[in-house]
């Protein structure tokens, strides 16, 4: 299963606007004959057509399901056989800002990430924040560690932490918990300065899913990278 950890109800951050008013759930799958059934609205069930909930549909190897914006923080999807599912975010209104993330499948959730240098304006507008999802029964602490210190978070069961913890200029940051949880990173999605006329993030419209920290190793590997047609340095 897998469970979105932000939706077009996901709250404001700081003195910003709300940025995920669009959400989009994208599956598709590997094999032929899965079934895919998909709550958007994160009410338990998925007899709610209107809303975007999906109830049992049967896919193709390569082929998509797509709940076109209408996705709610904590909505789920299961299916029968493996899928991938990636979130479409965007603002309504905005001109151009939109944000995707990969679902990680609860079963495959882990209690340690590593989060890349946060980058935003030097004056502190339009840090990083960390969308913190727990999809455990009962509330979990998660340590969001920086370089300036460590801060331990309250999440309670099925829900996503609000406010969410954000990180300044350049700083980096490792989560873990004695339990697993979901999280996202969300840059210009939190504007912390009162009034600022530029509250609504376009500019700086970037969105991943932090990296478990087990995955990490000692050497990287670029797949592909720009460079000249006729293969000089030039």
């Amino acid at each position: 299963s897998f469970v979105a950890p932000v939706g077009t109800n996901t709250p404001a951050q700081g003195a910003g606007v709300a940025t995920f008013t669009y959400t989009g759930m994208e599956v598709t799958a590997k094999e032929a004959g899965t079934v895919v059934s998909i709550d958007a609205n994160a009410d338990g069930d998925y007899l709610d057509g209107g809303a975007g909930d999906v109830n049992g549909q049967t896919i193709g190897e390569g082929q998509m399901i797509y709940v076109n914006g209408t996705i709610l923080q904590g909505a789920k999807a299961v299916s029968s056989k493996p899928v991938q599912v990636f979130l479409m975010t965007g603002r309504i209104g905005s001109n151009y800002e939109d944000r995707s993330y990969q679902v990680f499948p609860t079963e495959g959730l882990v209690n340690d990430y590593v989060v890349p240098a946060s980058t935003a304006r030097s004056d502190g507008v339009y840090p990083t924040a960390l969308y913190i999802h727990n999809p455990q029964g009962s509330s979990i602490t998660v340590t969001v560690q920086t370089p300036a210190g460590s801060t331990n978070y309250v999440v309670g069961a099925g829900t996503t932490l609000n406010p969410a913890p954000f990180l300044a200029n350049n700083q980096t940051a490792r989560l873990t918990s004695t339990s697993t949880f979901a999280v996202v990173a969300g840059n210009g999605t939190r504007a912390p300065v009162s009034g600022d006329p530029n509250a609504i993030s376009q500019d700086y419209d970037w969105g991943f899913s932090p990296v478990p920290a087990r995955l990490l190793l000692d050497s990287v590997f670029v797949g592909w990278a720009p460079g000249s047609q006729n293969l000089s340095a030039a």
